[in-house]
């Protein structure tokens, strides 16, 4: 039997993303940043985030 709380690696880094985005959101909020401002960082990190999952998804599994 596996153990249930494995997870990818990839869901790892997706979880630790949002969890991020997340917190800047409040934090941005918080300190009534402009919405410019906001959308600016989660534009900035977008890319790498999506191109991160995207290289994961496309790298052939290893088979046991």
């Amino acid at each position: 039997m596996g153990n249930s709380f494995t997870k990818s690696k990839r869901e790892k880094v997706l979880y630790a993303i949002i969890l991020l985005w997340l917190i800047v959101g409040l934090v941005a909020i918080y300190n009534e940043s402009s919405l410019s401002e906001l959308a600016a960082y989660f534009a900035a990190l977008s890319p790498f985030v999506i191109g991160y999952i995207y290289g994961e998804t496309k790298r052939p599994s290893e088979k046991k």
